[in-house]
């Protein structure tokens, strides 16, 4: 993703174009497409605080830095089983409990339009991905705000 937005804080660049050449020899192999799955080869983002495999979920904080998750959450897990490809986490406040992503660990996720507007609050990384066009899929939460901030401060 673009650096002035720091919306992917880790990525899966390498494994995401392994999966999709893998999604592209099935779809050659398949005579009828209706037989993949809905997502087949869709790319995707997920929000850092939502365990992927792999991947950091520190939550903002420097002193989780290290920990990576070895096994996906059931809603991970249910966006990968239809097919789609995960590139990488995005940014969250610390602990998730902000207004505006950013954090210590990762820095300032921007407005994916403007400098001068927030992203947003825990899902804000996911917000500027997608609102970006960096990401077509996002996998974010919502309790207070997380995703409809984001999705209306374009």
């Amino acid at each position: 993703m673009h650096e002035r937005i720091n919306a992917v804080v880790f990525d899966r660049y390498d494994a995401a174009l392994a999966d999709a050449d893998a999604a592209d020899a099935a779809v050659a192999e398949t005579a009828d497409p209706d037989d993949l799955p809905p997502f087949h080869g869709v790319p995707c983002t997920i929000k850092e605080a939502i365990a992927t495999a792999g991947m950091p979920s520190c939550a903002g904080l420097a002193s989780r830095q290290a920990i990576r998750i070895d096994k996906n959450a059931p809603t991970v897990q249910r966006m990968i089983d239809p097919g789609a490809i995960p590139l990488g986490v995005t940014n969250t406040p610390e602990l998730c409990l902000w207004i505006e992503t950013e954090n210590r660990q990762y820095g300032r996720t921007n407005n994916a339009y403007s400098a001068n507007r927030t992203a947003g609050g825990s899902s804000g990384g996911e917000g500027a991905a997608v609102g970006s066009g960096g990401s077509p899929l996002g996998l974010g939460a919502d309790i207070g705000g997380s995703i409809r901030i984001p999705a209306c401060s374009a």
